[in-house]
């Protein structure tokens, strides 16, 4: 008796497991339905459908571009008209101006991404409706003409925004993959394998915090300004150059295409000899750490797009040689070919040629929330504490010797003054004359807008990762 009722347990229990199974594959198969092969989800959607499962599961297939482009992008960094492109050590850093050309970086999937969308806008795309097994067999009329193609109906508005978004999300993966190898930024900074990259965006602070980290922390940088390195832009290993102020560089220029495969063959990431990398080439600089165990962990500062173009201008005018720049007014400047466009959403969306669109913006966006730790320019001090703790360079120097280095190289004064460069600008321009409301207002807004709108969203970025840090 107490047998049977012990075999009689063993089979409840038994029976209350397979439930249990089968309802926790149910719950697998739910979640993980997005990765199913397709011609599982072919079987089971004709299963649903009409049950003929049986017959055989549907089979996709998957266009892919052949078409290979090159890795790096192309733009004439020589040609002043470009504006964005505008060579970096000309009015960024003051530096001689370099001679070469930069190819633009592609990929196959970004091909046939644009291609997908225009036929999907269109209405031209090639792919013919089904046709059942009674269209196949219902006769036709004598004398009947037989089209060759089947004419597919226009999309609707809802396939057509279905089918760009699906298309930036395909372009944003491929984006992502490319800068790979740079580190999502609220995952924790690890000394050994992860590389600091600051991201320099021109007149945001740039040379002030090259001189904090240089000067007062004592950091190694591999930067982007020649001007550091005179002499040792060709040697043949890697070596730390002190310059006329006493910063510590290594002997490579990342302000340049060439410097920048010349670090990738000298190792650069490997040799642990940088502190920081800097450069304002977002994607191109990934390929240092292709191929290595090393990762890289961007940070960068922001600024207030507008101020920003002003500055540029002022820049120009201050050191150019051209006669065009120096007898030039504000207003030219900015009605002219030569105002910058969106330079910071063209960098992280790497489209430094075409007209941009929303869903550069959007791209944008996708990879400063992913992968950068935001400064904000008028919050300076506050920015340079942030970036000093994450990279755990706060045990290099106290607070009161840093505010005394500050203080002694005249980076206090500038901050305080609001001017985030210690290169003379030239003449100031009043903020008063291209305020809100003016027309010189207008004109900048709507050639930046598009970084008008990233700024905010850094802004609020910003604020979200000091919560992490």
């Amino acid at each position: 008796m107490i047998a049977r009722m012990q075999l009689e347990e063993e089979r409840r229990k038994g029976r209350w497991m397979l439930l249990a199974c089968a309802v926790l594959g149910f719950f697998c198969l739910v979640l993980f339905k997005d990765r199913w092969p397709d011609d599982v989800k072919g079987a089971i959607i004709n299963f649903l459908d009409n049950g003929e499962s049986r017959n055989g599961a549907n089979s996709s297939t998957k266009a892919h571009s052949s078409k290979e482009k090159p890795i790096l992008p192309q733009y004439s960094r020589d040609d002043p008209a470009s504006g964005y492109a505008t060579d970096m050590s000309e009015y960024l850093n003051g530096g001689k101006q370099s001679k070469h050309t930069i190819k633009k970086s592609s990929n196959d999937s970004k091909d046939s991404i644009s291609e997908n969308i225009a036929q999907a806008v269109s209405g031209e795309s090639e792919t013919l409706s089904p046709s059942t097994s009674s269209d196949r067999e219902r006769p036709r009329p004598k004398g009947a003409i037989i089209s060759k193609t089947q004419v597919v109906p226009e999309p609707t508005d809802e396939q057509k925004e279905v089918s760009k978004e699906e298309a930036l999300m395909a372009e944003l993966e491929q984006h992502l993959d490319n800068i790979s190898k740079y580190l999502k930024w609220n995952l924790p900074f690890k000394h050994g394998r992860d590389v600091p990259f600051f991201w320099a965006i021109p007149l945001t602070g740039v040379s002030l915090i090259d001189e904090v980290y240089g000067r007062c922390y004592g950091l190694v940088q591999a930067a982007d300004q020649a001007s550091h390195i005179v002499g040792h832009e060709q040697d043949k290993i890697l070596n730390v150059v002190t310059d006329n102020a006493g910063g510590l560089y290594v002997n490579v220029d990342m302000g340049s295409l060439s410097g920048i495969n010349r670090a990738k063959e000298l190792q650069l990431v490997t040799s642990n000899v940088p502190d920081i990398i800097r450069s304002s080439y977002f994607y191109e600089t990934a390929i240092l750490f292709q191929d290595t165990f090393k990762y890289g962990k961007c940070f960068t500062m922001v600024r207030d797009p507008i101020d920003r173009a002003v500055d540029v201008f002022r820049k120009l005018r201050a050191s150019s040689t051209n006669p065009v720049f120096q007898n030039m007014t504000l207003e030219e400047y900015v009605k002219s070919k030569f105002i910058e466009d969106n330079w910071m959403v063209r960098f992280l969306s790497n489209e430094l040629d075409e007209t941009l669109e929303k869903r550069h913006l959007e791209l944008a966006q996708h990879v400063l929330g992913r992968k950068c730790l935001v400064g904000l320019t008028e919050k300076f001090d506050e920015s340079i504490e942030r970036f000093t703790k994450y990279y755990g360079w706060s045990s290099k120097i106290s607070k009161e010797a840093l505010s005394a280095c500050e203080e002694n190289n005249g980076i206090t004064k500038l901050v305080q003054e609001g001017s985030y460069t210690d290169v003379d600008l030239g003449e100031e321009i009043s903020k008063e004359v291209y305020m809100e409301g003016t027309e010189l207002h207008t004109i900048l807004t709507e050639k930046n807008n598009l970084d008008i709108q990233l700024y905010e969203y850094a802004k609020g970025l910003f604020h979200r990762q000091e919560l992490y840090t």
